[in-house]
C-alpha cells in the first residue's frame, strides 16, 4: 500500500468535501486551511473566535467548525455561502449546540489532603509549577494517596495537565474521580489514568463526569513504591460536547 502526504503539518481534525472534488480542510493549532486542489496547495482560512478545534465539516458552500469550549461555528466560502441562515423547526436526533456558558469548571486553591497512607512514610508538598502535587515514600516502599476537592460542575469536563513517576521498576502512581455526596460521603469512583516509573514525563488529558447526585467531586492522586510522583500544571478545560439535544432556551437548527 502507498501512502501519499497532502498537509505537512500537523493535521487535528480533518474534513473532505463530497460535493465539490479536491477541496479539503484541516486544522493545526486552532487554525484552519483550505485546499481546492486536494492537497497540492493550501489557503489560510483563519480561527474561530474561542476554543480549541475538535471538528470540521462542509455544507454546501460554508465551512462548520465545532470548538472545545467556544461552541459551532461557521464562516462561508463564497457569495452563496453567506446567505442568512433562519432557525428551523427542531427535529427528533443529535444536532451542533452551543455549550452551556453557565457550566462551572473546578476551581480552587492548592490544598490537598494530608496523604492517607496504607503502607510506610508518604511526605507531599504542593507542585511548584500551578496546580498539582508532589507524593514522595520517606525511608522505603510506602502506599497512600492524598486528594483535591471542588465543588460539583453539572457536565463532563477535561482534566489537563502533565506527570512523572520516579523510582524503581513496579513504582506507579494512578490517578481517580471521586464523587461525594452528603457530608462528604462517596457515592462514586472512576479510574481516570496511571503511570509507572522509567518513562518520559506524560500529558494528561482525561474527560471526567461526577456521579448526577454528587455534591462535590475529589480528584485522587494514588501512589505506591519507593520513589515520587509529581503531578503539576492541572488545569480544567470544557469536555469535547460539540453534538447534543439543544434547549429549548438556545436550540437553533440551521437550515
Amino acid at each position: 500500500m502507498d501512502w501519499q502526504q497532502v498537509y505537512g503539518g500537523p493535521c487535528e481534525a480533518l474534513a473532505v468535501d463530497t460535493a465539490v472534488a479536491g477541496r479539503l480542510s484541516v486544522s493545526t493549532s486552532g487554525k484552519v486551511s483550505i485546499s481546492t486542489d486536494s492537497g497540492a496547495t493550501w489557503q489560510d482560512a483563519g480561527s474561530p473566535p474561542l476554543g480549541r478545534i475538535s471538528a470540521l465539516g462542509f455544507a454546501g458552500e460554508r465551512l462548520l467548525v465545532g470548538t472545545r469550549g467556544g461552541g459551532f461555528f461557521l464562516t462561508p466560502l463564497s457569495v452563496a455561502g453567506s446567505e442568512t441562515i433562519k432557525a428551523g423547526p427542531l427535529k427528533n436526533g443529535l444536532l451542533p449546540v452551543l455549550e452551556e456558558a453557565e457550566t462551572t469548571l473546578p476551581t480552587g486553591k492548592n490544598r490537598w489532603s494530608r496523604p492517607w497512607t496504607s503502607k510506610g512514610t508518604l511526605e507531599s508538598i504542593p507542585a511548584t509549577e500551578g496546580l498539582g502535587i508532589i507524593i514522595k515514600s520517606i525511608g522505603g516502599s510506602a502506599a497512600g494517596s492524598s486528594g483535591w476537592i471542588f465543588d460539583t460542575t453539572g457536565m463532563e469536563f477535561e482534566l489537563r495537565g502533565n506527570w512523572r513517576v520516579e523510582g524503581p521498576e513496579g513504582t506507579i502512581a494512578k490517578l481517580a474521580l471521586r464523587s461525594l455526596g452528603e457530608g462528604n460521603a462517596q457515592i462514586g469512583w472512576n479510574p481516570l489514568a496511571e503511570i509507572k516509573a522509567g518513562g518520559e514525563e506524560k500529558d494528561i488529558n482525561i474527560v471526567c463526569s461526577l456521579a448526577p447526585e454528587a455534591l462535590r467531586g475529589e480528584i485522587i492522586l494514588l501512589f505506591e513504591g519507593d520513589g515520587s510522583v509529581n503531578l503539576r500544571n492541572m488545569s480544567f478545560g470544557r469536555a469535547n460536547s460539540i453534538f447534543g439535544t439543544p434547549l429549548p432556551t438556545t436550540a437553533q437548527s440551521p437550515q
